[in-house]
Formats: structure tokens, C-alpha cells, sequence
């Protein structure tokens, strides 16, 4: 049995769902879960929140409403071009409520049972999987610190790896004090560019080794500009799609590319040792 929710979880639920939904696709769901609607509102989340409140009052649980939420929230429901975009941040919504009640909506859809969020801050960091799994991950600060504003306000993958590219850039241009951007600031940065050695050494560059892994972390970084960086930058974000799989991917290489260069030499005065 589902505890009755507090009024202030079903307001948020209500806004989640009424923001989310079309009308007649809340009604489709009430008759689903044999729900009346009872409010006598015309708007939608003023229908769920009158609604639920009746139900719960009538069956002194939540079993109800919470039928409705996984009915709602099926992932089948959401496979349209209109809603797919919008199930991940539609259910993060959902969790930061639902958290505080101790229940959590997981990815297939469904209710489970999950540790009460002591805060308004918890919940909301739990309800945000991405920024989650990234710091389970142990992806280097700077990554984090590129698309906070946009982790914070949900999993917005498009933006998110366009920022992290633009991290990796920046820092370059930081590092080297030159003002280039994408295959020019690779090679004049962690290639030779211009001169004998690299201006950003990751390593002592004395051996044949040493000088293939400096190669190799410079097609990695030309690899984020061309794959992620460029495409985000001149693509519309509904007809480039990028995975929540492969965002974490992408954003595992550009902290590996900021990981090595925490431990470069700015090679001004640096003479490399040929092997």
C-alpha cells in the first residue's frame, strides 16, 4: 500500500503532469485507473490536484494516485517525436516530489520504494541522474564545473556536450595564452604547431612513446571538436540527438583530455630531450 500523499507532493505531482499531458490524455488515464474526476476544473492541474485529493480521501492510501503516475509516466506512453524529449525531464520533476515521500520513479516507469530525501536539495540532486552518474564516475571537475548551470536544471545532453567541448577549448587557450580555436589551437597547443616540441607537454616528450601519446591525446581532443563541439554549434538541438549513453562517454574523454593536462608542462622554456 502507498501511503496518502501529502497535498503539497500532489501539487507538484498535478503541475508535473498538467504541464506534461494534454487534456484528453489525463482523462484517458483517469478511466484507465478507475478515477472519477471530481474538481469540476477545466484546468489540468487543478483536475489532478482536486481529483487526487477526493481519491485519497475515498481509499486512505495513495494507491490511486499512484497507479496514475506510473500510467502516466509508462515509457510507452512518451514515444512520440512531441513527448520523447521530454519523459527525462518530466520524470526528474516527478522525483524531486515523490523523493521526500520516500518513492522514486525509475526509468521503466514504475513506482519503487527508495531512502526519504532529508531536503529540498537532496531530491533534487538525486532526481538529476546525469549529474549522478557523472560525479560516480569521477569525471574531472572542470567538466562539472562547464555545465553546472545546465546539470542543475535537468539532463539536457545536447547543450550539456556543447559546453563540455568549449571546457576543453577554453582551457587549451588558457594554458597556451593564444587565441585559436579548433584544429588550430590543437596543433599549435598539444602538436608541435610551429615550433620543435609542443607548447602544452604532457609528458617529458623524449621517446618515441612519449611523443605517440601526446599524438594521440591531440586527435582525441580534435575528435570532441569535429564529433561533438562543431556538429552542436551548427545543428538545431531537434534534429541532432544525442544519447544519454554517449554523452557520458563524450564527457569521459574530455575529462581524461582535462586530467592529463592538470599534470602538463607549459613548455616556454623547455628544451625536450630527443630519444
Amino acid at each position: 500500500m502507498i501511503p496518502s500523499f501529502s497535498d503539497a507532493v500532489l501539487d507538484s505531482i498535478s503541475h508535473t503532469v498538467g504541464d506534461a499531458l494534454i487534456g484528453r490524455i489525463i482523462s484517458n488515464i483517469f478511466s484507465a485507473c478507475g478515477i472519477t474526476d471530481q474538481s469540476g476544473e477545466s484546468t489540468k492541474w487543478k483536475r489532478l490536484y482536486y481529483t487526487f485529493q477526493a481519491v485519497q480521501k475515498e481509499d486512505h492510501c495513495g494507491n490511486r494516485v499512484g497507479a496514475f503516475i506510473e500510467s502516466a509516466m509508462s515509457p510507452a506512453r512518451w514515444t512520440s517525436d512531441e513527448l520523447r524529449d521530454r519523459y527525462s525531464h518530466t520524470r526528474e520533476d516527478m522525483n524531486r516530489a515523490l523523493l521526500m515521500t520516500g518513492l522514486e520513479l525509475g526509468p521503466d516507469g514504475k513506482l519503487r520504494t527508495v531512502r526519504i530525501a532529508a531536503s529540498l536539495d537532496e531530491a533534487h540532486e538525486r532526481a538529476n541522474r546525469l549529474r549522478a552518474v557523472l560525479e560516480k564516475r569521477g569525471v574531472h571537475r572542470e567538466v562539472i564545473a562547464s555545465c553546472a548551470r545546465l546539470l542543475l536544471k535537468d539532463d539536457n545532453y545536447f547543450h550539456t556536450v556543447f559546453e563540455v567541448t568549449k571546457s576543453v577549448a577554453n582551457r587549451l587557450r588558457s594554458m597556451s595564452g593564444l587565441d585559436l580555436d579548433d584544429n588550430r589551437l590543437v596543433d599549435e597547443v598539444l602538436e608541435c604547431g610551429s615550433r620543435p616540441f609542443p607548447l602544452v607537454a604532457l609528458n617529458r616528450y623524449d621517446t618515441e612513446s612519449f611523443r605517440n601519446e601526446q599524438k594521440g591525446i591531440a586527435h582525441l581532443a580534435r575528435g570532441l571538436f569535429h564529433a561533438f563541439r562543431n556538429v552542436t554549434a551548427h545543428e538545431p538541438a531537434v534534429t541532432w540527438r544525442i544519447s544519454e549513453e554517449d554523452s557520458l562517454d563524450m564527457m569521459s574523454t574530455a575529462s581524461l583530455i582535462h586530467r592529463r593536462l592538470d599534470s602538463a608542462v607549459i613548455t616556454t622554456d623547455f628544451q625536450p630531450r630527443r630519444g
